[in-house]
């Protein structure tokens, strides 16, 4: 018996109460498994939620009516276009664990890489991919594995890759999963994904640049039992009354 365990971390940009970044995490119709998307959305190359949010919610509107992954990410571009006429883009990420086929689908429409991590070794997905929204008719890059106990798939925006880069730091997500890995006793995803965005922040000054979001995909083997098995999810959701006010929410 296998598990899955995802883990999400995502901080604002300093001085921005509300992150202008999206994830939502959705069960596919008929018991066909789970898909996680990562919005992140511009208008004019300013960071914009409502473009993040449109982009979401027609990727898992399509997934929920038996849409193929790809055809809901070709879609969901047709759709930003129509709308914005090409101001509006997004990067996206989506992650699905299909039962169907026994394979996790990674489509990308996302200039940063995908990391796979399994049987000690990492590999980096970074074909060319654009963005969604640009233009009409933009496909996604996808990439498909089997399912199997030991993968962790690691993806973030583009404020986790380029943190630090204002002050010179070199930064390694693959070489830094790789120390979690060694430093910790079998970390979770959300271990995982806390510890990355941990050290974004750091190169940051403590003071993030930009919208910061690591995804964690981990799948482990967990013990056959004759218990009902229970799903859990688990939210840690700051605010405070004066998010409230921020005009950009």
């Amino acid at each position: 018996m296998m598990e899955l365990k995802v883990g999400i971390a995502k901080i604002a940009q300093a001085h921005r109460l509300e992150s202008c970044e999206t994830v939502e995490m959705i069960e596919r119709p008929r018991g066909g498994g789970y898909s996680v998307i990562i919005s992140d959305g511009y208008y004019d190359g300013v960071a914009d939620k409502r473009v993040s949010n449109q982009c979401t919610k027609k990727i898992s509107d399509s997934i929920f009516d038996g849409v193929r992954d790809s055809v809901s990410l070709r879609a969901a571009s047709d759709h930003l276009y129509s709308l914005f006429l090409g101001r509006g883009t997004a990067n996206v990420t989506l992650i699905s664990l299909d039962l169907n086929t026994e394979t996790i689908v990674i489509s990308r429409n996302n200039p940063h890489p995908i990391y796979c991590y399994r049987n000690e070794d990492i590999k980096e997905w970074s074909d060319d991919s654009e963005p969604m929204g640009s233009t009409t008719h933009i496909s996604p890059t996808i990439n498909e594995i089997k399912i199997e106990p030991g993968t962790i798939l690691i993806a973030a925006t583009d404020g986790v890759y380029q943190a630090g880069s204002g002050t010179g730091s070199e930064w390694d997500i693959p070489l830094q999963l790789i120390s979690i890995l060694e430093e910790n006793f079998s970390p979770s995803a959300q271990d995982i994904a806390d510890l990355i965005l941990s050290q974004a922040i750091h190169l940051d000054e403590n003071r993030p640049k930009q919208d910061m979001t690591v995804l964690v995909v981990q799948i482990s083997s967990t013990a056959e039992t004759t218990i009902p098995l229970v799903r859990k999810v688990h939210y840690q959701l700051p605010f405070g009354s004066n998010y409230l006010e921020d005009p950009d929410n």
